[in-house]
C-alpha cells in the first residue's frame, strides 16, 4: 500500500498490524483482510478537481 495509513485509534493501529502479519502469513484471507482496513483505518478524502484547460 502506498502513503500513509491513518488509524481511528492507536487501539485499532495495534491490531491492524497483527492482522498485517497474520495475512502475511496466510492466517487469514484477503476478504478478512479487507474488513479490517474498514475497521480500523479512517476513510480516505476525496482528491480535489482541477481545472480543465481549453484545448487550443
Amino acid at each position: 500500500m502506498t502513503g500513509t495509513k491513518r488509524y481511528r485509534s492507536d487501539a485499532l493501529r495495534s491490531l491492524h498490524e497483527v492482522a498485517e502479519d497474520l495475512d502475511a502469513v496466510g492466517a487469514i484471507d484477503k476478504a478478512t483482510m479487507r474488513d479490517f482496513d474498514v475497521s480500523c483505518l479512517t476513510p480516505a478524502e476525496p482528491l480535489a478537481s482541477l481545472p480543465r484547460c481549453a484545448p487550443s
